[in-house]
């Protein structure tokens, strides 16, 4: 194998371990806007007092 064949197919390498880094990142974005908005939610309900009410169903 040339070492342009070589630099080809580790350009390649790059180009996938980039593609799944970006659908990682994207993963854990999605992860984190979740678990703050139930975050969120679990707040306002024990402002309002829906908390008890719901731990108890």
């Amino acid at each position: 194998m040339t070492d342009a064949e070589r630099l080809t197919v580790l350009e390649q390498q790059v180009a996938d371990l980039t593609e799944h880094l970006n659908r990682v990142t994207a993963l854990v974005t999605t992860l984190v806007e979740e678990r703050n908005a139930t975050l969120e939610a679990l707040a306002e309900a024990e402002r309002t007092g829906e908390y008890g009410r719901l731990r108890t169903v």
